[in-house]
């Protein structure tokens, strides 16, 4: 069991700009709150990638310091969310000491996030 991932699921499958994009929310270990992990898959790629390698890539990931009492619709159009992938991956919050495709890797790995994600058209 993969104890620096505690637990993730897709949120949001959507096209943007002829890339469908898709948000899987997780939670790791040193960070009190769930993070925000964007997936691309360039229009025309295959789930299943070439050679084995999947065509699912990891962009930036994201913190939400809105407050859920007084955000609760998850209004995206203001600056909870904060650009935190150098913070994830630095050497003082990074206790596992993943690269970012390690990171990726172990994302699509947990649970069913790579299932939801190629059932939802991704």
């Amino acid at each position: 069991m993969d104890t620096y991932i505690k637990h993730a699921k897709v949120t949001r499958i959507t096209n943007h700009k002829d890339v469908q994009v898709a948000d899987v929310e997780f939670a790791v270990e040193g960070f009190d709150k769930p993070l925000l992990a964007k997936f691309e898959k360039p229009h025309g790629a295959s789930s299943s990638g070439s050679a084995g390698e999947t065509s699912f890539k990891l962009g930036p990931v994201y913190r939400n310091d809105a407050d859920q009492t007084l955000d609760w619709y998850n209004n995206n159009l203001h600056d909870a969310y904060e650009d935190v992938t150098a913070e994830l991956l630095s050497s003082s919050t990074n206790i596992y000491e993943l690269q970012k495709d390690q990171l990726e890797a172990r994302l699509l790995e947990h649970g069913d996030v790579k299932r939801e994600l190629e059932e939802g058209g991704f």
